[in-house]
């Protein structure tokens, strides 16, 4: 198949877990740790309000560094909150956006993975990784 043909529901990763607004920084990092994820959806009233990485997270730590004291990441996960964190607002795709509508949103962006839709729910997450097993998989043959 195409990438013109082929669907990102056939390529993300499903069985997501979410975070609300209201969870604190050192719990999202947990639950990333524990299911090997560095992206999870913000959900706030059954709505996707927001992405948040590991890298987004990271950077929270290093944004305190600039208060020029040393502070702990203890001290980080409270002096900011996920909503502070987060990338927001989000872009998403639906499941029948191509790989070739999705290669050029994340070549043309600094995503490294965008929440998949099906109507107003998220259903999957497709990574920048999925995109790439997808072209390995499909160039050797």
């Amino acid at each position: 198949m195409s990438i013109e043909n082929e669907f990102v529901k056939n390529l993300m990763t499903a069985n997501i877990h979410s975070v609300s607004p209201d969870q604190e920084l050192a719990a999202v990092q947990n639950i990333m740790e524990q299911n090997s994820v560095g992206h999870l959806p913000v959900i706030e009233n059954e709505k996707l309000i927001g992405m948040i990485s590991m890298t987004d997270i990271k950077r929270m730590r290093y944004l305190s560094e600039f208060t020029g004291k040393k502070v702990s990441e203890k001290t980080v996960f409270v002096l900011f909150d996920i909503k502070e964190a987060m990338t927001s607002p989000v872009v998403s795709v639906d499941v029948n956006t191509t790989v070739m509508e999705v290669s050029k949103i994340f070549s043309a962006s600094e995503y490294h993975a965008l929440p998949v839709m099906k109507d107003e729910e998220v259903v999957g997450i497709l990574s920048m990784k999925d995109i790439l097993k997808y072209f390995i998989k499909n160039i050797s043959q």
